[in-house]
């Protein structure tokens, strides 16, 4: 799963900018890190949990001066349980930690500024 933002500021000095740019490399750095604690945590919440190999390879990186983030497993199927696969059911764990935390983006960055 990758995430970009991209945050538009009228600010016309650019240490104003600055500081907003950097705000924003913070709170995405929050989202992403908090996003992968959640999918880190047991199914109904985060990955579906048999024998922990999904949740040991979920890992992400986040590029903060160019507001982009991507968060994934290494697992090799990860992404079979997120969508569902061969009549199985999907069982997401990302798209919950995204719909849970990316909404607060605007929040942390208006704490760091």
């Amino acid at each position: 799963m990758k995430i970009k933002m991209r945050v538009v500021s009228n600010f016309r000095g650019d240490a104003a900018k600055g500081k907003v740019k950097k705000a924003g490399g913070k709170a995405l750095l929050k989202v992403v890190t908090k996003m992968a604690e959640q999918a880190k945590t047991p199914w109904p919440t985060g990955t579906p949990y048999l024998t922990g190999n999904n949740a040991r390879s979920l890992d992400f990186d986040c590029d903060q001066d160019n507001l982009r983030a991507t968060l994934f497993s290494t697992s090799g199927y990860g992404g079979f349980l997120e969508v569902g696969a061969d009549g199985r059911p999907p069982r997401p764990y990302m798209k919950p930690a995204l719909d849970r935390y990316l909404p607060k983006f605007g929040e942390y960055m208006r704490g760091y500024l």
